[in-house]
């Protein structure tokens, strides 16, 4: 009787060791606050349609992500210029809702961008997604240059 007692007390003890408590695993996730940070990375822009020929193919900029909470961020596109085009630097500053689907952050936004000598407060949609390294954009404006209602469309590529 007193080996069985010994051999179930062995095998308690054994079990024991195999077990972890939960808070021993500490999960790293995509959250806005692993988004949040600079992506270095390129643009380009197209007038009238996101298809064609663009009129900046590749130009190297820096795009922001700010956590705001713990479902939003805002996207910024700071001192953006197009050559020939734009010469006054413009900001294009989003914020935009966060869901976390399948591994990826998906974001969208709406706002207005004012640009000096163009127009004010013109409509500006971004969508994208990023995994907390890598961000792919799209950012369309509806804008009315000289009277003449036209949709500039961005499309960046970066990553942290």
């Amino acid at each position: 009787m007193k080996k069985n007692l010994l051999y179930l007390f062995a095998l308690i003890c054994s079990v024991t060791l195999f077990t972890a408590c939960s808070d021993d695993d500490d999960p790293v996730g995509l959250s806005t606050a692993t988004m949040a940070g600079t992506y270095q990375g390129s643009i380009d822009v197209y007038l009238g349609s996101a298809t064609g020929s663009p009129i900046v193919d590749g130009m190297e900029v820096p795009v922001t992500v700010t956590r705001q909470d713990d479902a939003n961020v805002t996207v910024a596109l700071s001192n953006f210029t197009i050559p020939n085009f734009l010469d006054d630097p413009v900001t294009i500053s989003v914020p935009c809702s966060v869901e976390i689907v399948d591994g990826d952050a998906i974001m969208e936004g709406t706002s207005t961008v004012t640009i000096e000598g163009i127009g004010t407060d013109m409509p500006v949609s971004v969508t994208g997604a990023s995994d907390g390294s890598n961000m792919g954009l799209d950012i369309e404006v509806a804008a009315n240059v000289f009277g003449v209602p036209m949709t500039v469309y961005v499309e960046f590529v970066g990553s942290k």
